[in-house]
């Protein structure tokens, strides 16, 4: 049965109560559904909150857009992606972060056009990501998350023995140093430091033999 002069279910406050359980708060509709039965007594489905969403995207699309287009002028954004599922088949949740905006983007691609669609084909700022090839597709400055050349120094060590074991090892070790100093960048920056010395004169000179490159 529709109620009241504009034949609605269910009135905005609840529905926008509803929406932000969902959206802000990461609760399930079975969940939404539940708590409004078991509190307000609205006998209604969880149906009735996806048919809002639906409503609801088209009004919030230029806000959305606008978000978009002020991540583009940001000087660092941090990109990653997981997979995700659209109906039962596989897709992936893209995310775009910096300090004031946060993108989200759900797509069935996980190639470097969903880049692209989000931060431009003339994007001048730095991306942060993981080592997936898509993210060098796009030709942007990069800065890789450091936890991975990490990983990779240390399975270098475990596979190496004699003369390759320096490097890597060396490797890691600046790797590791240089976590802390990236955290204190900021106020570092205004001050007077004295030119370090070049990496490879800090690694010293490489081992003989071959290292490979891991990567997924």
């Amino acid at each position: 049965m529709l109620w009241g002069s504009a034949a609605v279910q269910i009135g905005p406050h609840a529905l926008a109560l509803g929406c932000v359980m969902k959206h802000r708060l990461g609760i399930s509709n079975g969940k939404i559904h539940t708590f409004f039965q078991s509190v307000f007594a609205f006998c209604r489905s969880r149906a009735t909150f996806v048919r809002f969403d639906t409503r609801l995207a088209p009004s919030l699309t230029p806000t959305c857009q606008q978000l978009i287009l002020s991540i583009r002028g940001k000087a660092v954004v941090h990109g990653d992606e997981t997979g995700w599922k659209i109906g039962g088949h596989n897709a992936w949740l893209w995310v775009f972060i910096e300090e004031e905006i946060t993108i989200y983007l759900i797509d069935p691609s996980q190639g470097h056009q969903v880049i692209e669609r989000i931060l431009g084909a003339d994007f001048h700022g730095t991306l942060g990501c993981d080592c997936f090839l898509a993210y060098d597709a796009v030709g942007y400055r990069q800065q890789q998350c450091l936890a991975y050349p990490i990983r990779t120094a240390k399975e270098l060590d475990q596979g190496k023995t004699r003369g390759a074991v320096p490097f890597p090892r060396a490797i890691r070790r600046l790797f590791q140093a240089a976590i802390p100093q990236a955290t204190a960048a900021a106020p570092l920056a205004t001050r007077r430091r004295r030119r370090p010395r070049p990496v490879g004169e800090r690694l010293g000179p490489p081992a003989t033999g071959s290292i490979h490159r891991s990567r997924q």
